[in-house]
């Protein structure tokens, strides 16, 4: 009981560093979506830095494949947000305008989440635009919707490469961010004691334990049903 309560269970084995950092980034989502009032503000600070000094971590090697793979991530980011910037005009035609369900479910938050959104945020906005692909498939068309769902396949690649590479070059990295999530989760228990849904609410504990071959088909920052008509991020 005491280990459950105050141990670090994010060195279980079964927890892999990519399923560590989606798994905060998903946090990070939910504490950024209930900062309303910016009562979490300070939180959502610390795990920022937190989840970007790990994202730079895991980049962390001398080898040639690991900075290729890198710069292959900066070049993906790239023309996904050129790529929803290109197209909003035409998503918007197929769906039935800018004042459609489908739209508004692509751009609920308008271009700008997409083009001026973070590199360590991409993979949230990619698998909300795969998922939607698919559901609105028989609109978009066979082309444009495989168009829509690539980035999403190739960043996972890239990040599983990286991934792969030794713990130790980014351990410093892992154990801040363990200790930022462990803090944040104390403090979200202090403030609503004894109150497990809402709790819950910040965090997707499943996302930790998604197994390698379902990281392969499914994004590991967001895997859960998606309304096309919900305000996805």
């Amino acid at each position: 009981m005491p280990e459950n309560l105050f141990g670090n269970f994010f060195r279980d084995e079964r927890i892999t560093p990519l399923n560590l950092y989606h798994f905060a980034e998903d946090v990070l989502l939910r504490l950024t979506r209930a900062n309303s009032s910016g009562e979490f503000t300070s939180h959502v600070n610390l795990l920022n830095a937190g989840i970007d000094r790990f994202y730079t971590g895991l980049s962390r090697s001398g080898t040639t494949e690991t900075i290729v793979a890198h710069r292959s991530l900066d070049a993906i980011h790239s023309n996904f947000k050129f790529m929803m910037k290109e197209l909003v005009f035409v998503i918007a035609d197929v769906l039935g305008g800018f004042k459609s369900a489908g739209y508004k479910a692509f751009y609920p938050n308008g271009i700008g989440e997409y083009v001026n959104g973070r590199k360590s945020q991409t993979i949230l906005l990619m698998k909300r635009v795969s998922t939607l692909a698919v559901f609105y498939k028989e609109h978009l068309g066979a082309d444009l919707q495989q168009r829509l769902s690539t980035f999403e396949l190739q960043w996972q690649e890239t990040i599983a490469f990286l991934t792969a590479e030794h713990t130790g070059l980014y351990q410093p990295e892992l154990e801040e961010l363990e200790s930022t999530l462990l803090s944040l989760m104390h403090a979200i228990g202090q403030k609503y004691p004894g109150n497990l849904l809402m709790c819950m609410s910040f965090f997707n504990f499943s996302l930790l334990f998604m197994s390698s071959h379902e990281g392969e088909k499914a994004s590991p920052a967001n895997r859960k049903s998606l309304s096309p008509a919900a305000n996805h991020l």
